[in-house]
């Protein structure tokens, strides 16, 4: 994906927000044991009960479970007054815990996409992207949505992997946010 970019510090790639360097964040942050700088704690982000205790019980992908959605004002594929993470897509709301299924938004903004065969193209980008990370059984570009794309993996870590990755990066100048889906309701919906 010759247009997908790390946010700045932001991303995965960097390691997340540092508490240093946000002061929202506090200095209690880093004291937690077992937590990466930057990461924060299931409670912080309004992971409670059986989903955190669910998302530890997977090593690896505790970290990328992060409900909480990225619509920050002034930002490239941000639009004022609209957070996308309130939007659930076709699927409705989406999986507390991790699972095979994500939803990817704000990938493209549909009303500016003027050229033939765009969503072919995001659908490209995704499957070589998200294939680099495990088997890759399905993506669905919804072309009338604000930029939803769906994916399933083989793996519940092949998809923690894609979320890791993808949150928070951008695509074509826009910030993407990703979500898991619940696996029943979106082999029903796509009729997998």
């Amino acid at each position: 994906m010759n247009r997908l970019a790390n946010s700045a510090g932001m991303g995965p790639a960097s390691g997340g927000l540092a508490a240093a360097a946000n002061p929202l964040l506090g200095a209690s942050l880093g004291a937690l044991p077992g937590m990466m700088p930057g990461m924060l704690a299931p409670s912080a982000v309004g992971i409670s009960g059986m989903a955190a205790a669910a998302a530890a019980a997977v090593p690896g992908i505790s970290a990328a479970v992060q409900p909480v959605g990225l619509a920050l004002p002034g930002m490239p594929g941000s639009v004022p007054g609209m957070d996308l993470s309130l939007d659930q897509g076709l699927l409705g709301p989406p999986s507390p815990i991790p699972t095979q299924c994500l939803l990817l938004k704000n990938m493209f903004d549909a009303a500016q996409q003027a050229e033939a065969g765009w969503a072919e193209e995001v659908e490209d980008d995704v499957r070589e992207e998200c294939g680099k990370l495990g088997q890759l059984l399905h993506v669905f570009v919804d072309r009338t949505s604000q930029g939803f794309v769906y994916l399933k993996m083989s793996a519940v870590e092949g998809a923690a992997a894609a979320f890791k990755l993808l949150h928070g990066r951008f695509y074509n100048g826009h910030m993407i946010q990703a979500a898991y889906q619940f696996v029943q309701v979106y082999d029903q919906h796509f009729r997998l």
